[in-house]
């Protein structure tokens, strides 16, 4: 899957890397019993100690973004399927499409960054952000 991500994602990353870049997984786990990554209890766990406890979970983020990206900015399912990693339900879809719309899911992302969410209000930032 390929995954344009925008310069605060990297930006990320790249601190990530200072901890784990020794290891192949970007949230490695010495502890973990299973692939060697933190579980999603981890990360919910964090969540709580954060004060999210019962206000949001670390999948809870996807359909946040799904909802976001189809109900208040409009983008077509198909983009934001393929930003959540979402394959074609259509047997004869993932057979035949070659397509990626990198352009678009890049657009997508800078646009989604440039809203925050406060209340059940979207709010815009800012245009024009440089990438």
């Amino acid at each position: 899957m390929v995954v344009p991500l925008p310069l605060q994602a990297i930006a990320i990353l790249r601190e990530q890397q200072k901890i784990n870049g020794h290891t192949e997984y970007v949230f490695f786990s010495e502890t973990a019993k299973k692939h060697q990554i933190i579980s999603e209890n981890t990360a919910n766990k964090r969540l709580k100690d954060l004060g999210y406890q019962n206000i949001h979970c670390a999948h809870g983020f996807r359909a946040t973004a799904k909802t976001l990206l189809q109900e208040q900015l409009k983008y077509p399912l198909v983009l934001v399927e393929m930003a959540l990693g979402h394959t074609t339900k259509d047997p004869n879809g993932s057979a035949y499409g070659r397509f990626e719309y990198i352009d678009d899911r890049s657009d997508m992302l800078k646009c989604c960054l440039s809203f925050k969410i406060s209340g059940s209000t979207l709010i815009h930032l800012s245009v024009g952000m440089s990438w």
